[in-house]
């Protein structure tokens, strides 16, 4: 046998090798590529007076909360966009409403949105894939400059004082000082109503004393930007307001019904016979 012929099994077998290779390498390369949401580029921004914190009072009682630091989270798909904004700005101290009539509290102040586009990108790996599931999301900014940085507290309307059912959406009219108030500025929609009993309630007829509901850890809104989007028609955008207690060792909200006073209907915001933000329908005794 010559050597030529000797060596031609051997290239052959070569050639498979790599070939089985290449395959395997492909095989591999696509079973671990995904589709996974990452961020694009900023659309649009706009001044828009926003909410650091809500908290409903019960009626004939009484509301505290401590506040801490807010976030603002918007997702898509397998994103996660959160906006943390420092609490060393906000006022401190225990806000609180405990008068006639009784209205839901929200300190405001004025954050520069802005909306950001999202894409879907490929990557190499073993989770599932997680594919955008909305075009758009947002992130407020503090504004630049001592002069912007405000914060007022302002009652919430409600249609009738001894119940939390139908508050407003939308923080007051003329919110804060000039310019940031909504004759010159849009605003970012909240939901913190009453909406239907989901978790225990109070009964304090015939009782004496005073009952307490204390909220501890990290408390969570509804919350909605509307900005406008690449065509100049205005995009809508879902997520969340989040904030916790200044202070570990405090609540981060507190709810007092005083005793032989009546009964509250309770919906929490955080989904049935679950912590979170309460909202109250007060029936007498």
């Amino acid at each position: 046998m010559s050597p030529t012929k000797a060596r031609k099994p051997v290239t052959v077998a070569i050639i498979l090798i790599l070939i089985v290779g290449l395959v395997a390498v492909a095989v591999a390369y696509l079973a671990f590529e995904r589709v996974e949401c990452s961020l694009g580029t900023a659309v649009s921004s706009d001044v828009m007076i926003t909410p650091v914190a809500l908290f409903n009072t019960p009626y004939g009682g009484n509301a505290t909360t401590n506040l801490g630091s807010p976030t603002f989270t918007f997702g898509s798909g397998g994103l996660v966009f959160a906006t943390a904004i420092s609490s060393a700005g906000l006022p401190s101290g225990v806000y609180g409403t405990g008068k006639a009539p009784y209205l839901p509290e929200g300190l405001f102040t004025a954050y520069n949105w802005t909306l950001y586009s999202v894409k879907n990108s490929t990557v190499f790996t073993t989770s599932q894939a997680q594919p955008c599931t909305t075009g758009f999301v947002a992130a407020p900014a503090v504004q630049n400059g001592q002069s912007t940085k405000w914060y007022s507290t302002n009652d919430i309307a409600i249609p009738n004082a001894t119940t939390d059912l139908g508050e407003a959406h939308f923080p007051p009219l003329g919110t804060g000082p000039s310019p940031f108030n909504l004759t010159y500025h849009p605003d970012v929609w909240f939901n913190n109503g009453f909406q239907t009993a989901n978790y225990p309630a109070v009964n304090s007829c015939g009782l004496s004393g005073t009952q307490e509901i204390t909220i501890k850890g990290t408390v969570s809104f509804p919350i909605s930007v509307s900005l406008p989007g690449p065509n100049g028609h205005n995009v809508t955008v879902r997520g969340s307001l989040t904030y916790s207690s200044r202070d570990a060792n405090q609540p981060t909200l507190q709810y007092e019904f005083p005793g032989n006073t009546g009964s509250w209907q309770i919906y929490s915001l955080a989904g049935t016979n679950t912590s979170g933000p309460l909202a109250f329908q007060y029936t007498p005794c």
